[in-house]
């Protein structure tokens, strides 16, 4: 789920445009998916991974919410393709 976390966030930036980004884009990028979790899917930012936590995020709806903040369509499909293959 850690991993998850990591690639919604790198997605958010559009690393794969811009590979060079610096430490305060990135944690600019973590609190735009923590607030915007925190929103729509009343998910809490925490420092530590729990059960629980990884539980939420690795389910279809927060492919939803992650989408809402990625402007390009295509990687919207690829990230709801790597989703499905690992639910």
């Amino acid at each position: 789920a850690a991993e998850f976390y990591k690639i919604f966030q790198l997605e958010i930036g559009e690393v794969y445009k811009n590979p060079d980004a610096t430490r305060e884009e990135r944690k600019r990028w973590q609190t735009s998916l923590d607030k915007h979790l925190r929103k729509k899917m009343n998910l809490k930012p925490i420092t530590r991974m729990n059960g629980n936590f990884a539980r939420k995020l690795m389910s279809t709806e927060t492919v939803d919410a992650v989408c809402e903040l990625i402007k390009c369509e295509e990687r919207h499909k690829a990230l709801r393709e790597l989703m499905d293959l690992y639910l």
